[in-house]
């Protein structure tokens, strides 16, 4: 029985898209997935668990089988840091956004990925902006399409 997720910000459609994935690699369709199969399912939803994070969901479970309503109980909380993680991305681009167009100038966007934290030498940036889909003769750039680009690579 999947417990009521409106409080955690999640609908029934996500529900919904996340129980038909999960029934994908329930091949035998007896409610269970093994922890390979959880990892692939979590990442065909585009969430990216580490290593680390799919040991300690192994461990906390003591076994090879997730039901559906174990699967919500990990995806979620991936799903709200995910979404924390787009927010903070999306606010550092909204600083450089003086005239609060929704724009950051690719010169911006170079300084802050060349410049700052962990820095990408040119080669890099350039690669960036190709996996990206941006084109490196533009000016500007939605910074809400970067952040949701970012989220891909």
């Amino acid at each position: 029985m999947v417990k009521d997720m409106s409080s955690n910000n999640i609908d029934a459609d996500q529900i919904a898209e996340f129980k038909e994935c999960f029934n994908l690699y329930d091949r035998d369709n007896d409610g269970i997935i093994s922890i390979d199969e959880m990892k692939t399912v979590m990442r065909s939803l585009s969430q990216c668990p580490s290593e680390r994070e799919i040991k300690e969901i192994s461990i906390a479970l003591g076994k090879n089988k997730i039901t559906f309503p174990k699967f919500l109980e990990y995806m979620i909380p991936m799903m709200k840091k995910q979404r924390t993680w787009e927010n903070d991305i999306y606010e550092a681009f909204r600083l450089y956004d003086k005239d609060k167009t929704g724009l950051i100038s690719i010169k911006d966007l170079q300084h802050i990925l060349t410049q700052t934290g962990d820095r990408l030498n040119q080669q890099e940036f350039e690669y960036m902006l190709k996996v990206t889909g941006i084109n490196k003769n533009a000016t500007h750039v939605k910074y809400s399409d970067l952040s949701r680009a970012f989220k891909e690579i």
